[in-house]
């Protein structure tokens, strides 16, 4: 459709021309105006015009990636074309004749334009050669005027010159030829010897096969590009590569090596070993630049680590200036990177990194005061503002005043300042609100100190602690509060804490769960969690701080089935049985008792106190924080401990693995309420609990985790682990 849209144009043209030769005509163009002798034969003007009306009806005919090519050349001939007829209104007859001419001229050359352009093509071909054989041996100041030559070609090859621009390539070629050295005759042997070495340094550039091959390229491809064509492959013409670059480099080689195959194929063996030789020089250059560049991008992926673990270790939104520094000058890097500037990019990697070190610095800081400015919110929105001012106002505004100047700091970026201010803000409130409660309760206090002093008289370990929680909340601020805790700390029970030397390095750490009651099961969940019922244990027990580790494990048993190996990975494709030949061999080698934990001191242990959805509050959005689950996990177990603990100090409650039970699995649970219940003691299945790394939420938290169970064959390894 376009070829066919630009004949029509040049046959209006065409039309026009002919409607005004008859008009002139019509009107006695040619004839004397006021006594003017005309300039010219009139009869000769007409005859030119007609020559070029049938060149240019000719022309429409050309095909139309020639005439986009040609576009300049048309524009001239069209505008000597209208410069005729305009000339010939005004009987300049002789200087229409010449204006006719030159369109004339011109329309040939948009005829004939594939010939043309081939010629041009291949003369660019051939100065192009030259040009590469001479920068092989001559030096630079040298070829100065060759090159001034080969710029003029290709101006008025962009002017659409083309006549004048072979003329010019003729010079350049020629003025590169003069440089040549002058070398014997070279033989078949030889141009195959330089070839072969060419082709050794062509294999050290790596992913060679990413760059586009000279070789199919041919001349008119060549030239459509700069001449800047309409077609497909032109429109988007990328810029040149940096002289000297990595990409100019190999580019120029493939060029010579091009070159040199053709000369090669055409038996010209002296300028083939010749351009096999400079392809050579250019792809071991190019190796050089290629390695310093892989050099760059390591080292802006190393940036970009650290600019991602710069940016994981804030715990805000806010970034420092040190951390947007960085990434500006990594986009200035990637950029200079982009365009084969790697003396530019080198010192912005350099920079960015240090910039990302900088931030990562100044991370510590910054939580610090967002922990610092939480800390104090929490306290304020905790506080009884009424009771503070009822009690202590002037210590309360003193402590609100302090707040106030370290958001000021905070304002200013002395982060330090501020964080050491709130700090000292919420340590004041603290002690205002101890003071207040202190005073507020002083008449409560009596009666819950005599049940404390009984307490410690009875030796009631647990009670004692009990009791003096309570005190700590109503009076912390009375001068007796330490002489109670000393009392309380010197009553004789069980450490809060056990370690156990499992040899070989390896220890069990264990966690002291005290006594108490809690709500077992679930209402929301599968029939076998249910009914819901009152559970209390009424004596105290030692629960492992870790899921066991293949490393103890190891020490134990002398062997480790674990599918996922790791010293500190959780142990796992164990069996029930299995469980009990660890904790034989356990309690034979300690000289201590240990057994799994019912299911009821696992959830128990499990709930930790707490009465939301979940040990560490209600909801999903903090799960990953706790629990290694399938969204997480990337398909693996992981090291025991690396999430945070429930409130009583135990890790993996959630996820990671599925641990064992001592019960036997039965469904549903007994009805009523139960003390110190120890499940069914036979059977063939047992109940595992708390999720794993291959399951979602609902199998890894509570009240899943607390409340979710698993029936399973005491003889089948699954992914359970002992405590």
């Amino acid at each position: 459709m376009k070829e066919k849209r630009t004949t029509q144009i040049h046959g209006s043209s065409i039309l026009l021309s002919l409607l005004l030769a008859l008009a002139c005509l019509m009107a006695g163009c040619g004839k004397p105006s006021g006594g003017a002798a005309p300039q010219g034969d009139l009869q000769a003007a007409i005859k030119a015009r007609t020559e070029v009306t049938e060149l240019q009806i000719e022309v429409g005919k050309t095909n139309q990636e020639i005439l986009d090519l040609m576009r300049k050349v048309v524009a001239k001939a069209d505008a000597k074309q209208t410069e005729g007829n305009i000339l010939l209104t005004k009987d300049r007859y002789t200087d229409a004749v010449e204006a006719f001419k030159e369109s004339a001229r011109l329309y040939r050359q948009v005829a004939d334009g594939k010939k043309l352009l081939d010629q041009l093509a291949k003369a660019e071909k051939n100065t192009a050669t030259a040009r590469m054989l001479a920068e092989a041996t001559a030096k630079p100041d040298q070829l100065k005027e060759a090159r001034r030559l080969e710029t003029n070609a290709e101006g008025y090859t962009q002017a659409g010159e083309f006549e004048a621009a072979l003329a010019e390539q003729d010079k350049a070629r020629a003025a590169y030829a003069k440089l040549l050295p002058s070398e014997g005759v070279a033989t078949l042997e030889q141009a195959v010897a330089a070839r072969t070495a060419m082709l050794a340094a062509r294999d050290q550039i790596k992913n060679l096969a990413q760059f586009t091959s000279a070789r199919g390229d041919d001349e008119l491809r060549a030239l459509r590009r700069r001449l800047g064509g309409t077609s497909t492959e032109t429109e988007s013409a990328p810029k040149g590569p940096k002289p000297g670059s990595f990409s100019d480099l190999v580019g120029r080689a493939r060029q010579a090596e091009s070159a040199a195959s053709d000369a090669l194929e055409e038996r010209q063996y002296t300028p083939a070993r010749s351009l096999f030789v400079a392809a050579e020089k250019l792809y071991r250059e190019a190796a050089v630049a290629q390695a310093k560049r892989e050099a760059v991008v390591a080292s802006r992926q190393s940036a970009e680590d650290t600019m991602k673990k710069a940016d994981s270790a804030f715990k805000s939104s806010a970034r420092p200036a040190s951390f947007e520094r960085g990434k500006q000058a990594l986009a200035d890097a990637d950029k200079a990177l982009g365009e084969d500037d790697l003396e530019a990019a080198k010192p912005l990697v350099a920079a960015a990194a240090e910039q990302f070190g900088a931030a990562r610095a100044e991370a510590d800081q910054m939580n610090a005061l967002t922990e610092a400015q939480q800390a104090w919110s929490a306290a304020l929105a905790s506080a009884d503002e009424a009771l503070l001012t009822k009690h202590t106002s002037a210590d309360f505004q003193a402590a609100k005043a302090k707040a106030a100047a370290a958001q000021i700091q905070a304002s200013a970026g002395q982060s330090t300042t501020a964080t050491a201010q709130f700090k000292q803000a919420t340590a004041a409130l603290a002690s205002v609100v101890a003071s207040a409660n202190t005073k507020e309760n002083a008449a409560k206090a009596a009666p819950v100190i005599a049940r404390l002093e009984s307490a410690v008289v009875g030796r009631d370990k647990f009670g004692a602690e009990d009791i003096l929680a309570e005190l700590e909340k109503l009076i912390p601020a009375d001068s007796r509060m330490a002489g109670l805790r000393d009392k309380v700390a010197a009553v004789p029970g069980p450490k809060k804490t056990e370690s156990i030397d499992l040899g070989g390095g390896a220890r069990m750490e264990l966690v002291l769960v005290r006594p108490g009651s809690f709500t077992m099961g679930s209402d929301t969940g599968s029939s076998d969690e249910k009914p819901v019922h009152k559970v209390t244990l009424t004596k105290p027990f030692y629960l492992g701080k870790f899921e066991v580790t293949q490393e103890q494990w190891q020490s134990v048993m002398g062997s480790n089935p674990s599918n996922f190996k790791g010293p500190k990975l959780p142990v796992e494709q164990v069996s029930w049985n299995d469980c009990q030949s660890f904790l034989a061999k356990l309690q034979e080698k300690t000289g201590r008792k240990f057994a799994l934990p019912t299911e009821a001191q696992w959830e128990y242990a499990c709930r930790a106190g707490t009465t939301t959805s979940y040990s560490f509050g209600d909801g999903d959005a903090s799960l990953a924080e706790y629990a290694w689950y399938s969204p997480n996990s990337a398909s693996s177990t992981h090291p025991a401990g690396e999430k945070k603990p429930n409130p009583w100090g135990l890790y993996d409650m959630h996820g990671n693995v599925w641990e064992w039970c001592a019960d036997g699995y039965a469904s549903p649970y007994p009805s009523g309420d139960a003390t110190d219940p120890q499940g069914s003691s036979s059977g063939s299945s047992r109940v595992l609990r708390g999720g794993a790394w291959s399951y979602y939420a609902a199998f890894c938290a509570p009240p899943a985790a607390a409340t979710t169970r698993r029936s399973i064959a005491t003889s089948t390894s699954d992914c359970g682990v002992c405590w």
